[in-house]
């Protein structure tokens, strides 16, 4: 596990440094980011979300039907910050799911059929409920990495302003509940291209009290 080490770097670093992930599995615990900095994720760089709940930690922002937000990666009153590159977030969402338990529950021990438990919607155990959160940031960049397997919102903007979303591919698994690709809540500013996001679950953009957003993508 190398959350310490991560969250060390990212602590220490100078405004405008840019922290180069190279190729290899990074496995990492909750890290809180600062403001002016660049991670650069290098082709077959990977940081991957434990896959054990200890692991991460609440931020301290409550949300009124998450409740207690834990993230995996997570920004609070920060500008600034940009994560861009060929590299991969996996936030190993299988590992907080009971693949055999359907939602809803009225549904156990009706026999059905395999092409239809194949799109049921299964039950969260205890999960990182915001996986990659920023809450009152301003000028967020995100280009050209691929987040895939999220337990839940896979990325949240709340309270943020001049977002630049580009060249990502989120890919999540059709039977985890809630795991939208995008979600933004009370943001402003918002630019959203060239980008692949999944059309199942809940939703693969989803916003509420959000202005002036630009959205060009495709859906899985």
């Amino acid at each position: 596990l190398e959350t310490a080490a991560i969250q060390k770097v990212i602590s220490e670093a100078k405004d405008g440094d840019v922290l180069v992930f190279p190729k290899g599995y990074y496995v990492t615990g909750t890290l809180a980011l600062r403001s002016n900095i660049t991670i650069r994720l290098e082709k077959g760089a990977e940081i991957v979300g434990s896959r054990n709940m200890e692991h991460y930690y609440d931020c301290g922002f409550y949300h009124n039907e998450m409740k207690q937000t834990i993230s995996l990666i997570y920004a609070l009153d920060c500008e600034n910050i940009t994560f861009e590159g060929e590299g991969k977030i996996q936030l190993s969402g299988d590992a907080f799911v009971d693949f055999d338990t359907f939602l809803p529950k009225e549904l156990e021990g009706v026999e059905t059929t395999k092409e239809y438990d194949e799109q049921m919607v299964i039950a969260g155990v205890k999960r990182p409920t915001q996986p990659i959160f920023f809450n009152n940031c301003k000028n967020i960049k995100i280009t050209g990495i691929k987040v895939f397997n999220s337990p839940c919102w896979t990325m949240v903007f709340s309270n943020c302003e001049n977002i630049e979303i580009s060249d990502i591919y989120v890919d999540n698994h059709n039977r985890i509940p809630n795991n939208d690709g995008v979600h933004f809540s009370a943001s402003r500013n918002i630019v959203v291209k060239n980008s692949t996001i999944p059309l199942f679950g809940a939703r693969r953009i989803s916003s509420s009290q959000t202005s002036l957003v630009s959205i060009h993508c495709s859906g899985l």
